[in-house]
């Protein structure tokens, strides 16, 4: 957290906020850093080309406050959540977050020396910050207001990921130009959570509840606009009409062009906590990741093996009721071309103990030749491979339907589980849980 303004006494620089380098997010209105990605060589920049400088994104949630918030009295008290829900970040400033990204590109050092905005900061002689890095493109991310009250909602963003799409023209020889109006170069993965509307966030409208849903969206990272904006539309799949509320799962119905909702049942909280991609080499063409894994905790049921699940699969009604109070953690394949899910599959605990998700990672197959037998990766282990991790509440287990008599029991305290998945099917082949007679929490 960082804020701007002129600096102290000298050398002071701004005290303990004093940055040797880089970038000083400057700006009256506080600012929570919260995922940051640098670019391959070679990435593509604003006004198209391709940097020889190293290109950084950051995603940031930026308050609404805008007074004296460090000299005076905070005028807005933040959005707390309620005891039952499972809850973004609170932090401690401001009321109304929104999502922004920005792009950071190295200056070369004759911009160094000659920029005349550092050499006058404001501060004079005494702001010494000779920042080595310039902001290529800004862009906030905000939901659309309510059209009755005019209140808007809070952002909350998991994570940033950078996705090379040289086999889409984007690679060095492409340009991370376009082709027609079709824009065919790397892009940016923008992952959070809001209870809001609107294109960025994968929904038109959300049908008068405020609960809460994850969303994914992609951003052009030569302008950081969305994808929709720019015109392309590989992701586009017509059947799927305008965004609208849906049922269980039912991610791939609240989907636009560039960006999918991550929704169980309506009045049921839905929030990512991160996402993982592919590697480069999955499709073994080089034309980097074509699938993201999206890892977060639900209060609905999004997999009809979960614990919580009815046994019929017509009686919304019973859905609902069968839904839990407590979080389950979830992940779900997103097919990003199609921006369509694949699979999903929900964990939680019998007794219902709350499972929170930290993240996941995925593994490739070892090759042909590779001497690895199925048994030194476990039950399936010549598959790709993806793993879910997270925290269970003390007293909690793993538990879900094709994992049958293979769930985890409790060690005391809270503990720390890991579920291993075939990638392309979304069946889980095991699962693990560990930790000691005291809490254990998985890190982030």
């Amino acid at each position: 957290r960082a804020r701007g303004g002129g600096g102290g006494g000298a050398g002071g620089g701004g005290g303990a906020h004093r940055a040797a380098g880089g970038r000083l997010m400057h700006g009256s209105r506080v600012q929570y850093p919260v995922a940051a990605v640098a670019a391959p060589p070679g990435a593509v920049v604003a006004g198209g080309g391709r940097a020889g400088r190293k290109v950084v994104y950051v995603a940031s949630v930026v308050t609404d406050e805008d007074d004296d918030i460090f000299g005076g009295e905070q005028t807005q008290q933040p959005q707390r959540p309620a005891p039952d829900r499972d809850p973004v970040q609170s932090r401690p400033r401001g009321r109304i977050f929104d999502a922004t990204v920005a792009q950071l590109i190295d200056k070369t050092p004759s911009e160094i020396e000659s920029d005349a905005i550092q050499s006058d900061a404001v501060g004079g002689p005494s702001y010494p910050y000779d920042e080595t890095m310039k902001v290529g493109w800004e862009r906030t991310f905000s939901p659309a207001a309510d059209p009755t009250t005019g209140e808007r909602t809070n952002v909350d963003v998991a994570s940033l990921l950078y996705v090379p799409s040289s086999g889409y023209g984007g690679g060095a020889d492409g340009g991370g130009g376009s082709r027609g109006d079709e824009y065919e170069g790397d892009y940016l993965i923008l992952a959070g959570t809001t209870a809001g509307s609107g294109p960025t966030f994968g929904a038109d409208e959300v049908g008068g509840e405020d609960d809460l849903d994850g969303f994914l969206v992609k951003l052009r990272a030569d302008t950081g606009d969305e994808w929709n904006d720019a015109g392309g539309d590989r992701s586009r799949d017509p059947a799927s009409g305008p965004a609208t509320s849906g049922e269980a799962g039912g991610a791939s119905s609240l989907r636009t062009r560039h960006a999918v909702r991550i929704s169980s049942q309506p009045g049921r909280d839905d929030t990512v906590r991160g996402v993982c991609l592919d590697p480069d080499t999955a499709d073994g063409a080089g034309n980097g990741p074509r699938y993201a894994y999206v890892t977060g905790s639900t209060g609905g049921v999004m997999d009809p093996d979960s614990p919580t699940a009815p046994t019929s699969d017509n009686d919304n009604a019973e859905k609902d009721a069968a839904a839990s109070s407590s979080p389950q953690a979830f992940i779900l394949k997103l097919n990003l071309d199609s921006m369509t899910v694949e699979w999903r599959r929900q964990f939680g605990s019998p007794g219902g103990e709350n499972v929170r998700p930290t993240g996941c990672a995925v593994s490739l197959a070892p090759p042909p030749s590779s001497s690895s037998s199925s048994s030194s990766y476990g039950d399936g282990g010549n598959k790709t491979a993806v793993y879910l991790a997270g925290t269970v509440a003390p007293g909690g287990s793993i538990v879900h339907g094709a994992l049958d008599d293979r769930r985890t029991y409790p060690l005391g305290g809270s503990d720390v589980f890991v579920v291993r998945l075939d990638a392309d099917s979304g069946e889980p082949s095991w699962a693990r849980q560990t930790g000691t007679s005291q809490d254990d929490w998985l890190a982030k």
